[in-house]
């Protein structure tokens, strides 16, 4: 059975989490301050990046600068933290991120924590308490402080490294190292000169301590939620205590090794669990799934939906397409295969496993990429979010006012309810691929609820999303424009895509 991106990156990470354990060993041969080594070693680090990753490329975006500005805030702020606090507190404050990431995952990236996820984490941070029993104190409020910035450092940067993970993840790593030199340059000027062993040192603290896990991270990062990403790692502590032993032959106490195995347990019971749901659904391909967006929208449109899926390993093609200027009887029959085609897809090739997920108009386009070309072997699964299959009388009682023919261009004022109009001449679903509607039932706006009809979503009634030869069809309380925006619907074309019906 062939790996998954996400085995694959699963594998990565622990990998990773084994180089950054070395850490701790290294940093012991260098005799500068804490902040200076953190400088140091982003600097190699850099320059190792930038080599490795063969480009770099500054793109001046917020995204990019706010997660680089967090990386060099965990790396400077835990190395502070362990100067002025005792390194069992630093390091569980470092690793209260999963925390940050269950709640705010969501927010940012549309990647929901589960009761399993919470429950993970409860049994890590557990377990962390038990592993670093013997050196917890208190009386360190400063040191404590920065602890937990590190962590709200590690949770900031794992969240925006996954928002842009379809741009490049490692450019805003290399940023964040040379971040965290220019911070730390004041210490490096004032440090003393390093001996031979330390310059070694410093130099494999930078290229295989932070240097090589996060050429492994940046990869990662794009085919694991956030979430896995900073709980996979979290065996990154435990591995210390091996290093020390090897080195030093000191052996770790029996509560380190209860809470360390707690920690490994409730870890790899939790990827296991995960992966073993993707393969049981996916064995054989990674899945695409085709984004349409609505009329007088784009892809940002549905770029939560899009973050949802990826997160769930899917591969995603977001589309934007001219739905203003452009027919949609040549978007459907001419646009749409051109741009399958330079995605690398053949829809005829049935080891493909291809599926659609639209809003509003871009339904239509499916449609009429069907009637044109007939049923492709590799479309599995279509969703159709609030879908005009059978016209809006909205465009029958407003269509011909100009500022609506304006704003809606070539394809609005041709969605209306009459013979001539495009959805009655798009005729029935064909066989093969597996339907499933959602529709809205509810109204923002009571004049337009008036022109179009009761009961809909305010632009399309319920009756009209039904499409004779539809396997499944699911009425939720949301207004149309942001259907495919809400947590539910977004659920709901998860469970349609995986099973091929809705979960009522």
């Amino acid at each position: 059975m062939p790996v998954t991106s996400a085995q694959r990156s699963a594998g990565l990470l622990v990998v990773a989490a084994l180089f950054w354990s070395t850490g701790g060993l290294l940093i012991k041969h260098i005799d500068w301050p804490p902040l200076a080594v953190a400088g140091g070693r982003g600097l190699f680090a850099a320059l190792f990046l930038i080599v490795a990753g063969r480009r770099w490329s500054l793109r001046w975006t917020r995204v990019q600068w706010i997660g680089a500005a967090c990386y060099a805030t965990c790396t400077v702020a835990f190395c502070a933290a362990t100067k002025l606090t005792t390194a069992a507190n630093a390091i569980l404050l470092q690793y209260t991120a999963p925390v940050w990431i269950a709640l705010f995952g969501a927010w940012f990236l549309g990647e929901r924590a589960t009761r399993l996820d919470w429950a993970t984490i409860v049994a890590v941070l557990g377990g962390m308490v038990v592993f670093l029993a013997n050196g917890l104190s208190v009386g360190h409020l400063l040191g404590d402080t920065l602890g937990l910035i590190a962590g709200l450092g590690f949770a900031a940067m794992t969240i925006a490294l996954r928002y842009q993970k379809d741009a490049s993840p490692l450019d805003c790593i290399i940023l964040g190292n040379l971040l965290a030199f220019v911070v730390g340059l004041p210490w490096i000027v004032d440090a003393p000169a390093l001996s031979g062993s330390g310059a070694l040192a410093l130099v494999t603290l930078g290229v295989v301590q932070l240097g090589i896990p996060y050429l492994m991270y940046a990869y990662a990062i794009r085919h694991v939620t956030a979430l896995q990403a900073v709980l996979i790692p979290v065996i990154e502590p435990l591995l210390n205590p091996v290093w020390v032993l090897l080195a030093l032959g000191e052996k770790p106490t029996p509560l380190a090794l209860v809470g360390g195995a707690i920690v490994l347990a409730a870890v790899t019971g939790r990827s296991l669990f995960n992966l073993s749901r993707r393969t049981a659904r996916r064995p054989d391909v990674r899945e695409t799934v085709v984004l349409l967006h609505g009329l007088g929208l784009g892809g940002w449109a549905m770029a939560r939906l899009a973050r949802s899926l990826r997160a769930d390993d899917y591969r995603v093609i977001n589309l934007t397409y001219r739905s203003r200027s452009m027919p949609v009887e040549q978007i459907g029959a001419e646009w749409l295969p051109a741009q399958l085609r330079r995605h690398g897809i053949d829809p005829q090739d049935p080891a493909v496993a291809l599926h659609c997920v639209t809003h509003s108009m871009g339904g239509l386009v499916v449609r009429r990429w069907l009637q044109q070309h007939g049923a492709p072997t590799a479309l599995r699964r279509v969703v159709m979010i609030a879908p005009p299959n059978h016209g809006t009388a909205l465009v029958d009682r407003i269509g011909h006012w100009l500022p609506f023919r304006w704003f809606t261009g070539v394809n609005g004022r041709r969605l209306g309810t009459g013979p001539h109009d495009v959805p009655a001449r798009l005729g029935p679903w064909p066989a093969g691929p597996e339907l499933g509607i959602i529709a809205g039932d509810m109204n923002l706006n009571p004049w337009l609820a008036s022109l179009t009809g009761h009961p809909g979503d305010g632009k399309v009634t319920i009756a009209s999303t039904r499409l004779d030869g539809m396997h499944d069809h699911i009425v939720l309380p949301h207004s149309h424009t942001w259907l495919q925006y809400r947590r539910e619907p977004i659920a709901q074309v998860h469970t349609f895509l995986r099973h091929g019906r809705f979960a009522q």
